[in-house]
């Protein structure tokens, strides 16, 4: 596992393996604004938490208003972490593993979090963009 996977992957396979383990990833808030420097735009940023002890680097979905998405990585290694967002729209909402790699993930339900601070069933809308869009929409003020 590690030799194919990484460090980081063989040791959380080890310590699933070897004692009592959880995981459970969480998007809690995203904020953007205008940038203030001059340049068009916006900045912000998502939080998102890690619950238990398992810690798998995965990647975060940001979504923009315009519709474009940024994928970033995550590498778990700490509780809590503000991942930055930069981009021509505000960000409206983020994806924990949208692609759902980490299959120990407890509560897939707080994976993905709007601009307004609701939690959504990503998984639900994944595979339908039309959907996902209008949802979005119809979240975002």
């Amino acid at each position: 596992m590690r030799d194919s996977l990484g460090p980081e992957a063989g040791d959380a396979v080890r310590t699933a393996f070897s004692e009592p383990s959880t995981i459970d990833l969480v998007a809690e808030d995203i904020d953007s604004w205008r940038r203030s420097d001059d340049k068009p735009g916006y900045i912000g940023h998502v939080l998102v938490r890690r619950r238990g002890t398992l810690r798998f680097p995965t990647d975060v979905l940001l979504i923009a208003e315009d519709g474009t998405t940024t994928l970033v990585r995550w590498d778990a290694q700490k509780a809590a972490a503000l991942l930055p967002y930069e981009g021509e729209t505000p960000l409206v909402a983020a994806v924990i593993d949208p692609q759902h790699r980490v299959h120990l993930d407890e509560d897939l339900t707080n994976n993905a979090v709007s601009s307004n601070g609701r939690t959504f069933p990503w998984r639900a809308f994944e595979g339908g963009s039309f959907v996902f869009g209008a949802f979005l929409r119809g979240i975002v003020p």
